[in-house]
């Protein structure tokens, strides 16, 4: 049995391996058809044969569909080396990205990952993709022992993180692919230096809004009803409202208070001089349990 030094001066050997890895995977698009991309089809693929190279040959595809993406799935891949037991310690680590947004907001292009000052940048490269690729050389780095214990090492790389977990973590744990008793560590947040680990997550409600007015010329506002103007002063309030309502802090969460966020609001018209009549928007909760 190999120390714990040994075992990490085995992973510091992998340093260039994980950071050429961690390139090619923010090289190919992985964003869901909510976003206007096509899925994780292409970066499922390339981690397909990375998880090989990393020793596992127990490899499943568990494949959801999906009619919004041109091959109608979203693959996700289940690794697993054998241990004496049926339970299994589990890493889950997502495929899939948020879209990259403004372009001119990023210093470097998002596609075309490059380190600057010991830092890689890129999309996704921080979600999730340094945990997927480091979850990936570290379970290398044990099989390049021969270790076998009693757990079943599992490696679960899922789909649609971003936008629900309904073709991704959700649809494994309808396939029955976990057990009761499995442990199961989810390394999607952090610090740099590894000292935090995170217990426990918040719960999430995605909320849109409609705000339906009356359509008129901007020149003649009293014809109409401004629904822009009725949206953010329900937006401003709800926020307020919320925040005042569920003001409690826990420091079980990071951070330790509920969050109300509003984040995406669709066009209203086309031109400067029309008053619209109907605004919509979203908020992102993330809800402390009490």
């Amino acid at each position: 049995m190999p120390s714990v030094d040994e075992l990490l001066a085995v992973i510091d050997g992998y340093k260039d391996e994980m950071i050429e890895a961690l390139k090619e995977l923010i090289r190919i698009p992985a964003i869901g058809p909510e976003n206007g991309g096509d899925g994780e089809f292409e970066r499922a693929r390339y981690l397909r044969e990375l998880v090989e190279h990393c020793g596992f040959e127990e490899i499943e595809l568990f494949d959801a569909l999906d009619e919004r993406v041109r091959l109608r799935l979203r693959p996700n891949i289940v690794a697993r080396k054998r241990g004496t037991s049926d339970q299994t310690a589990w890493i889950v680590t997502h495929m899939d990205t948020v879209p990259p947004g403004d372009l001119d907001s990023w210093s470097y292009p998002p596609f075309s990952p490059r380190v600057v000052d010991g830092k890689l940048y890129g999309l996704g490269a921080e979600d999730n993709g340094q945990a997927l690729i480091a979850s990936l050389f570290a379970a290398k780095a044990i099989n390049s022992f021969g270790l076998s214990g009693e757990k079943t090492m599992g490696l679960a790389l899922v789909a649609d993180e971003e936008c629900g977990n309904e073709k991704g973590i959700k649809f494994l744990i309808r396939e029955g692919v976990f057990r009761s008793g499995d442990l199961i560590y989810v390394p999607d947040y952090g610090v740099p230096d590894g000292s935090v680990i995170e217990v426990a997550e918040k719960s999430l409600l995605w909320l849109k809004i409609t705000v339906e007015g009356i359509q008129a010329h901007a020149s003649s506002p009293g014809k109409g009803i401004n629904a822009m103007k009725v949206g953010s002063k329900f937006m401003t309030f709800l926020l307020d409202h919320l925040t005042e309502k569920y003001g409690k802090l826990n420091d079980l969460f990071i951070p330790p208070n509920s969050t109300f966020e509003p984040t995406k609001r669709l066009q209203t018209v086309g031109n400067i001089n029309t008053i619209p009549a109907e605004d919509v928007f979203y908020f992102d909760f993330r809800v402390l349990p009490e």
